[in-house]
């Protein structure tokens, strides 16, 4: 890499517990990116699955650090999902090799939400923080290559500018990953939500909120010291089942360890009929920005159309945002044309790639720059989609 080396004045230190970390310093040092505060990360440590460890870097003093980084070494199974997939679209047969040829991989990246995992201290000048991140990128890089391991950094937006700006000249291999949906809360009232919208989904979305309010159902955010409903971690579950997606890798404490650890930082909405708990949403926020990270839905639900997944999802946080100070939501990926019709943008995230070998170095930079041209091409019509 012909990147600008690191700075000797300032060592970098590697833990693989937060709680090795102080608090407070931390979470002045990563912005607002909810999913990397520091209750976050103990409880996906205390509640995950997998057998992953997680690798904190920190540069410069632990009580005051100038920029940090979320890691952890990726498993195969991972690789396909974070990485290979990501870059080879329909072209799946290649995926092997394409692991292979990484190999062994430190990924960058957080979990369950998108968000950047690579963190320098935005209060100081844009200059200093772009000092730092080629600080600890030079640190991790020097410790990647000692450890025979690539480097993938995942999830990044535009609002992440200067850590783009810093692997660009550090010539890390960019292409583009899945999409991501946000929403800008611009408005101060339910009726200032609405007028945001085209007025045909304006009234689609009024009769799906008037639906719902008609059919006895109710939604309520879960008071501080509430214990949550023991079917919740059931119902997320389940909702990913019939998704087909991938059974939640956490343990059936979370929720309980999500409120906990962030206290005043977890939103839990439940959708509720009677004595009947019919969905459960959790989302983290720090400071202006919100994340989904979790959402379940009654199977018996699907079937009575009361739209109480968009009420849920949406349309109770978009009442209570302005409130709460909360001045962007970030809502993840998949389902691109339900969320852009409620408002949302949908934007592309970027993912970089340095692999440890010179010869993989070679033959990956042809092929990313002809994903990445393929990719933009798939979902620019995303892109520029709004409130259809």
């Amino acid at each position: 890499m012909n990147g600008k080396k690191p700075s000797q004045s300032e060592t970098l230190s590697l833990c693989h517990s937060v709680e090795e970390l102080p608090q407070a310093p931390w979470d002045a040092t990563i912005g607002e990116t909810p999913s990397a505060q520091h209750g976050s990360l103990k409880t996906y440590e205390t509640t995950n699955t997998l057998a992953t460890t997680p690798h904190y870097f920190v540069l410069g003093e632990r009580n005051q650090p100038s920029a940090v980084a979320i890691g952890y070494l990726s498993r195969t199974a991972e690789q396909y999902e974070r990485i290979a997939r990501p870059l080879l679209g329909r072209a799946q047969f290649l995926t092997p090799a394409l692991v292979n040829l990484l190999g062994p991989t430190l990924i960058l990246g957080l979990r369950p939400t998108y968000g950047p995992a690579l963190l320098a201290n935005n209060t100081r000048s844009k200059e200093t923080q772009i000092s730092n991140l080629h600080s600890i990128c030079g640190h991790i890089e020097d410790w990647a290559d000692d450890q025979g391991l690539s480097i993938a950094v995942v999830g990044l937006t535009d609002h992440d500018q200067a850590v783009i700006e810093t692997l660009r000249e550090r010539e890390f291999h960019e292409t583009f990953g899945h999409p991501t949906a946000e929403l800008d809360v611009c408005w101060n009232s339910w009726d200032g939500y609405l007028q945001i919208l085209k007025g045909k989904r304006r009234n689609v979305i009024r009769r799906e909120a008037k639906t719902f309010a008609s059919s006895g159902c109710r939604i309520r955010r879960l008071e501080m010291g509430e214990p949550m409903p023991s079917v919740s971690y059931d119902l997320v579950r389940q909702h990913q089942d019939r998704k087909k997606s991938k059974t939640p890798p956490y343990r059936k404490s979370l929720f309980a360890e999500l409120c906990q650890n962030l206290r005043n930082n977890t939103l839990i909405y439940l959708a509720e009929y009677e004595d009947q708990t019919l969905g459960v949403a959790a989302l983290l926020y720090k400071d202006s920005v919100a994340a989904a990270a979790f959402l379940g839905i009654a199977s018996e639900v699907r079937a009575t159309n009361m739209f109480v997944y968009f009420n849920l999802a949406y349309y109770r946080l978009v009442r209570d945002a302005p409130a709460l100070g909360i001045k962007r939501i970030l809502y993840g990926t998949n389902v691109y044309q339900g969320k852009s019709q409620r408002g949302c943008k949908v934007i592309p995230t970027r993912l970089f790639v340095r692999p440890r070998k010179s010869l993989a170095r070679v033959i990956n930079i042809k092929a990313i720059e002809c994903h990445r041209h393929w990719y933009e091409r798939k979902f620019s019509h995303l892109y520029t989609q709004a409130n259809m």
